[in-house]
């Protein structure tokens, strides 16, 4: 699974709320979110198709739209851009399954599908197809990834009852809650605020970088970071530690790390 961006970025917000409600423990349903995430993300290829229905299939932006349909991976600001939208919920209101911890082989059936849809699109659209007909066919596809998704993963709930048990192991009384509710009333950071730092030495340093087609909503802003040097963001990281607060991190890792001993 490539799951890791959503657990760091849930981790970033999770201890103030378990600090200002007394929790004994908690955590959020990271599966909740990815269903959102891998359902959007295929919304966003299927409107990137109708964007670019004009340019020949050999284009080599509807040959990258085609190859890369979705994917499990992430960076801080998707999560924001999910929480904003659907709301949280906490672990037992959405717990894992096989295929959230497993997400392979469902993210290449999710892919052979819009692929299918996507070429659909295509196809109509040389037919004479107008553009509002695409999008009422993009939703009957989209009802077909929502189907796969609640086969692996579950039903997302639209509303759940729920209660926590406090330091003293005193529990609280139940209530009801949509997942919008329960983020209005636990979510006190503005999740826009947070700029996103990174130290690309492909790139010149002390520049705004912004990375197309890299977001899960269609409608949200791209990944967007200030490259800074690897000094600076030590500095960043350290005044964040020593504040007590948590900091979002990701690294590049693959062939060239020393895994040894």
């Amino acid at each position: 699974t490539g799951r890791c961006w959503l657990f760091s970025a849930l981790n970033v917000i999770r201890p103030a709320i378990i600090k200002k409600y007394q929790f004994k423990n908690f955590e959020f349903s990271e599966n909740y979110l990815f269903f959102w995430d891998q359902f959007e993300k295929s919304n966003r290829f299927l409107e990137a198709v109708i964007e670019t229905r004009t340019k020949k299939m050999d284009d080599r932006q509807v040959e990258w739209i085609f190859k890369n349909p979705l994917d499990d991976g992430g960076v801080w600001s998707m999560m924001g851009s999910l929480a904003q939208k659907y709301g949280v919920v906490p672990k037992e209101a959405m717990l894992e399954s096989f295929s959230s911890e497993n997400t392979r082989m469902m993210n290449q059936l999710i892919a052979k599908k819009l692929r299918e849809g996507g070429y659909l699109l295509r196809q109509l659209n040389e037919q004479g197809t107008n553009e509002k007909q695409l999008r009422e066919k993009k939703v009957t596809i989209l009802s077909d990834i929502y189907r796969m998704l609640v086969i692996c993963l579950g039903q997302p709930p639209q509303e759940f009852t729920w209660r926590f048990k406090d330091k003293n192991n005193q529990l609280s009384p139940s209530k009801k809650y949509t997942p919008q509710e329960f983020y209005k009333q636990y979510v006190e950071e503005d999740l826009n605020s947070f700029v996103m730092l990174m130290d690309d030495p492909s790139k010149d340093y002390n520049k705004l970088y912004e990375i197309e087609y890299d977001r899960n909503l269609w409608e949200s802003q791209n990944w967007t970071f200030i490259n800074i040097p690897i000094d600076r963001l030590k500095q960043f990281a350290k005044k964040s530690l020593l504040a007590g607060y948590p900091m979002y991190f990701s690294c590049d890792v693959g062939e060239q790390l020393y895994t040894d001993g």
